[in-house]
């Protein structure tokens, strides 16, 4: 089980109100839930050594919020006078880095940028050794600004970098979940192909209660998708996941869109992310906005395990498993 802190920016909450919130988290999940994970995704400018000490406590897991040297980060992440954050951000980086803090990167995919000097500012210029990188929300309802290729284009040479670098302490988690899918075993990423239904969803509880699907839905059709009408003060977990989207969700999740079903990529696919499948006309019944990217980056895994001593009937057999 994990409790994500997101946001709006969750490091504005003052320290105190911060660490009650904890403190109830652990009250109440520690006799009941074996195990817990707490997290939380900030953009990391106002991290301090207080907060620091507040991460040790309760062992809360990072995800830093960078898109990459301050050329390209400072682009889109500005403050409300317009000033870019990559530098509050580098020095809350070297400063988990002195405590040994358990944290990663999250970079939104961007064609604009070159993917090695992006690479290599996380890895060399800053030590980063754990990072990701998110596939924009947009769906079949809102134009992409680049061709679907390009994204493949700058994820496959995210991955050519991470395969000549050959650095197992390397952790990238896009890659990472595609190859156990190639594999055979189920991917990390929820939203992204098909997910284990005896595992529950993802969902969301706002700072009024309000509750609903996984946030990045947002960006589909929020009236029908996830505006839920239920909060937790008068809704009980079972009758939450009878709401109707749970069900169509599921269904998404279980069978690929009709024009997946002749791709030789659809097992380990599965039309994409969810939120990249939307649109009002079909619904998730639509491959991925991204589906010609998402090709390229299949072809270069493919030929990647097969030089790495997986056979190709191997592979094959869980291309064509039904």
């Amino acid at each position: 089980m994990g409790i994500t802190l997101h946001g709006g920016e969750p490091l504005l909450m003052p320290k105190k109100k911060f660490e009650s919130i904890c403190d109830r988290f652990y009250q109440e999940l520690s006799p009941k839930v074996k195990e817990f994970d707490l997290s939380m995704q900030t953009n990391g400018v106002l991290i301090d050594k207080d907060w620091i000490k507040i991460f040790e406590t309760y062992k809360i897991k990072l995800g830093i919020s960078l898109d990459g040297n301050a050329d390209y980060n400072d682009v889109y992440r500005v403050d409300h006078k317009g000033t870019g954050s990559y530098n509050r951000v580098e020095k809350a980086i070297k400063l988990l880095q002195e405590h040994d803090c358990d944290f990663g990167i999250l970079s939104v995919i961007n064609p604009q940028y070159a993917p090695k000097v992006l690479y290599n500012h996380f890895v060399n210029n800053l030590g980063i050794t754990g990072f990701d990188f998110l596939w924009p929300d947009y769906s079949h309802d809102k134009a992409l600004p680049f061709l679907p290729i390009k994204y493949g284009i700058f994820i496959k040479e995210i991955f050519d970098c991470w395969v000549k670098d050959d650095n197992p302490n390397i952790q990238i988690r896009f890659f990472d979940s595609y190859i156990k899918k190639f594999l055979g075993t189920s991917g990390l990423i929820y939203g992204q192909g098909s997910i284990d239904l005896d595992n529950l969803h993802l969902i969301v509880i706002r700072t009024d209660g309000d509750i609903g699907p996984t946030d990045e839905l947002m960006s589909t059709d929020p009236a029908t998708v996830t505006w839920t009408n239920t909060n937790i003060f008068n809704t009980t977990l079972k009758q939450f996941f009878a709401v109707p989207i749970f069900k169509e969700l599921d269904t998404a999740f279980t069978n690929s869109p009709d024009l997946c079903k002749k791709c030789c990529w659809e097992n380990v696919c599965g039309g994409g992310g969810i939120v990249n499948r939307f649109s009002k006309k079909h619904r998730f019944n639509n491959p991925s906005v991204y589906c010609e990217g998402l090709k390229i980056f299949h072809t270069e895994l493919f030929q990647y395990l097969i030089k790495s001593g997986i056979s190709a009937e191997q592979l094959k057999s869980q291309l064509l498993s039904s």
